[in-house]
């Protein structure tokens, strides 16, 4: 099975390429949206796993990273592999109100279902959570990571707000997980849209109570004041667990120490 990704360079991406890499059945092939070369590829491609986006920047930035991108990406899969099935990284983030980086995945959604209805294809949406594991950027869309990084570097980190507020934090092994499941997925439907989520809202303070328990180092922090934040809507993943037997499994504390053991290498852990 030849399955092409995008976003490989990615947090997601770089995840899902080393376990794929692990499975004999599948031949999975990278391509880069910069490289027009990179459209031979799609040639014979069973699966698409689409992950490219842009998260961070101007509204010109987020439109062309998210929308543009994937209307050029499905120019190349019409030519090349029209029938392909196609697995779509979009976010939680498009339950947000007035959230522009929301808006241009809602866009991009839009643009793969009307694409897929059009060409008798497949097209499943999975909308995530808040991601975090190893290898995850810090000071960029992740707290977690930058906790960690700032805890393993010895510094005070800081918490926006009095800590209350909530996410549904998804570890990225459950979200590899969850995009295998879908690659082998036949829907009936030719664009389907799933909530991969832990189902449970987890403010910051039990993020930082969980840190404590499972860091090597101290966990050294301050609240600081800052502006009303977008309520984060609860979802559900009744819906991938009923059609695809998708469920999470890691718990939060698992995932905090994978991380300090993963992308550290520090497997002994001492409470603060």
């Amino acid at each position: 099975m030849k399955v092409i990704v995008t976003g490989s360079h990615g947090f997601l991406g770089g995840h899902l390429i080393r376990h794929l890499k692990k499975m004999k059945s599948i031949n999975v092939v990278t391509i880069d949206h910069k490289n027009p070369l990179d459209r031979f590829k799609l040639a014979n491609t069973s699966c698409v796993v689409h992950l490219a986006g842009v998260n961070r920047g101007t509204k010109h930035e987020l439109r062309s990273g998210n929308v543009k991108y994937t209307k050029q990406l499905l120019v190349w899969l019409n030519e090349f592999a029209p029938n392909a099935s196609i697995v779509f990284a979009s976010s939680s983030q498009v339950y947000v109100k007035d959230w522009f980086y929301g808006e241009m995945k809602l866009q991009a959604e839009k643009v793969l279902e009307s694409y897929v209805r059009k060409h008798q294809a497949r097209c499943i949406c999975l909308r995530f959570s808040n991601l975090y594991g190893s290898f995850c950027r810090p000071f960029y869309n992740s707290a977690i990571a930058t906790f960690i990084y700032q805890i393993m570097h010895g510094r005070e980190f800081v918490v926006n707000g009095n800590g209350s507020r909530k996410r549904d934090f998804l570890c990225v092994a459950d979200a590899i997980d969850a995009i295998q499941k879908a690659m082998f997925y036949n829907p009936k439907k030719a664009f389907s849209v799933y909530d991969i989520c832990s189902g449970s809202l987890v403010s910051l303070k039990s993020v930082i109570r969980v840190l404590r328990e499972v860091s090597p180092n101290p966990v050294p922090f301050r609240y600081e004041s800052a502006p009303k934040d977008k309520p984060t809507p609860k979802r559900s993943n009744n819906r991938a667990k009923k059609d695809f037997s998708w469920v999470p499994v890691t718990p939060l504390s698992d995932g905090l120490r994978n991380i300090f053991i993963e992308e550290y290498g520090i497997h002994q852990n001492h409470k603060h």
